[in-house]
């Protein structure tokens, strides 16, 4: 399963920026953090990023379904993903799974 690290969010890093992904075991499942320290997200824009067609990005370089996907693979796998950002701060995704019933 893919979740939302791409190439196009790797663009707007620094050169010497990084995406650090980390995963613990929790009660009911799996919590997966992503984290960079990019530009952030203004807030303005992060109540609209899960949004179907919403993107920060150039013209040719993204259509924002990414995001939208992830989320509505969550859902319908009764998880969650939550975003913490700010201008100038990085990013933080947490993405929680639970976990799986019988094979």
């Amino acid at each position: 399963m893919y979740f939302g690290i791409s190439s196009h969010s790797m663009d707007v890093l620094p050169p010497d920026g990084h995406i650090n992904v980390t995963a613990r075991a929790i009660k009911n499942g799996v919590e997966i953090f992503f984290e960079d320290d990019g530009p952030g997200i203004p807030p303005a824009q992060q109540g609209r990023i899960f949004e179907p067609f919403f993107t920060t990005k150039d013209v040719g370089k993204g259509i924002g379904m990414g995001l939208t996907l992830c989320h509505k693979i969550m859902e319908e796998m009764d998880g969650r993903i939550d975003l913490v950002s700010g201008p100038g701060e990085g990013t933080a995704v947490s993405i929680e799974l639970p976990a799986g019933g019988d094979p």
